[in-house]
């Protein structure tokens, strides 16, 4: 992720630039890719909107977190809903005793940053603002935005402008997200002796009850979906 407050490496966009058109070229000859994509990415080049769900992809640990602090987010509005008719006071002191994981969110000690990226701020002033259970719903959102959205967006825009300039990106959206997947890295179905039976042609005398082509696809039908590529 890069500080969207500060003007991207010139560098860097070049790699996404140089990313992005070697993966339009794959597109065009129709050859498989060794490079993990995830779900987010494929999300993105599809221009579809990305939620806190997709941090799961991207970071597993951090969205456990923001997934917990949501529901100390919903455990306040309840009791701000249900305690209308108590003091202000025990209201106030009912919230500050919520908890995630035994600890308040106070004693976590955070503050609007990037988690794992003390240079990239969530709003002016980031590191000087304390993350607290009444402005932890902003938290959350902001951490989400910058993650998926900010943080990322120059790069992903380099890498749509070079896979656009050998490939219309546009035509992305007629597939969805594991039809791109298979396009580009292949497909991880298990390849089967049916299978094989079933789309191979034998030729030069020999036919499916061959010894050898009984020997072949024996032996494709056992490699795994890394050996198979």
């Amino acid at each position: 992720p890069l500080n969207p407050e500060e003007e991207p490496n010139a560098d860097i966009l070049r790699l996404f630039t140089f990313l992005g058109e070697f993966m339009g070229r794959a597109m065009v000859d129709k050859r498989i890719i060794d490079i993990p994509l995830s779900v987010p990415f494929l999300k993105m080049l599809r221009s579809q909107p990305l939620s806190i769900d997709d941090t799961k992809a991207v970071r597993p640990e951090l969205h456990n977190f923001l997934v917990k602090a949501l529901s100390l987010v919903r455990q306040k509005q309840k009791l701000e809903a249900t305690m209308t008719n108590e003091p202000p006071e025990v209201l106030k002191t009912r919230i500050n005793q919520l908890q995630l994981d035994g600890s308040s969110i106070e004693d976590l000690c955070l503050d609007f940053t990037l988690p794992g990226h003390d240079d990239i701020p969530l709003k002016p002033d980031g590191k000087n603002i304390s993350v607290t259970i009444w402005n932890l719903e902003e938290y959350v959102g902001r951490v989400v935005h910058v993650m998926l959205k900010t943080s990322i967006a120059p790069q992903m825009a380099a890498f749509r402008d070079g896979f656009n300039s050998v490939f219309p990106i546009r035509q992305m959206q007629l597939f969805n997200i594991l039809e791109l997947d298979e396009m580009f890295c292949g497909s991880t179905q298990p390849v089967t002796i049916e299978m094989l039976e079933a789309y191979s042609v034998c030729d030069h005398g020999y036919t499916q009850n061959s010894r050898a082509v009984h020997f072949l696809f024996n032996i494709i039908a056992s490699m795994t979906p890394t050996e198979l590529r």
